[in-house]
């Protein structure tokens, strides 16, 4: 007998049910997927509220949900700007000439293809560690205090 399960998540819908299918013998179960919020989210939520937010470093091994974390969160900005130096190993460039935050913000919007919209902005730089001078500016801007500019970045081997 073979095993199937088919999972459909339908946030809409909170009946769960479980269909056999004896004639074909495979067993399909549709489950509906309850939304909770990490406790990481959280802990996020909390650091944005705070009026001098430094810039967030996540550390943690390969594979363990930072990327995924911070995509989810991302939901809470106007604009997301997403910066993966493993990826895109031009996106280290931005960072390495001698310019005002300002400045560097309009280029990364540039080479994100984002308009830069008013509101609240989260840029996330992605495995980090593969840019030294990405990582000695981040303290650049926590002394600019741009006050809708939130910056977290992740590695891995930090």
């Amino acid at each position: 007998m073979q095993i199937l399960k088919t999972f459909t998540p339908d946030l809409k819908q909170k009946n769960q049910f479980f269909t056999p299918d004896l004639k074909q013998s495979t067993i399909f179960v549709k489950i509906s997927v309850t939304v909770f919020e990490r406790n990481i989210i959280i802990e996020l939520k909390k650091w944005v509220a705070r009026h001098d937010c430094k810039p967030l470093i996540l550390r943690g091994s390969r594979q363990v949900g930072k990327t995924t974390l911070v995509d989810s969160f991302s939901q809470n900005f106007e604009n997301y700007l997403y910066l993966n130096f493993e990826k895109n190993p031009s996106a280290t460039t931005l960072f390495e000439k001698e310019q005002e935050i300002d400045a560097l913000m309009a280029e990364v919007f540039l080479f994100c293809n984002k308009e830069n919209k008013p509101g609240k902005t989260l840029l996330f730089i992605d495995e980090i560690q593969n840019s030294t001078m990405a990582i000695t500016r981040l303290r650049y801007f926590y002394e600019a205090k741009i006050p809708d500019l939130y910056v977290i970045a992740a590695g891995s081997l930090l």
